[in-house]
């Protein structure tokens, strides 16, 4: 889990557009969800 931290920090510097920012939250509420469906 930390790895995938480090991988958005670091993208989230090299990025600091707004669009870049869409795509990472669009990235953790997928992660979010995929979490919680295996979790169920």
């Amino acid at each position: 889990m930390g790895s995938i931290v480090e991988y958005v920090t670091a993208h989230t510097h090299c990025v600091p557009e707004p669009a870049g920012l869409l795509v990472i939250a669009s990235g953790a509420i997928a992660l979010a969800g995929f979490v919680r469906r295996r979790r169920a």
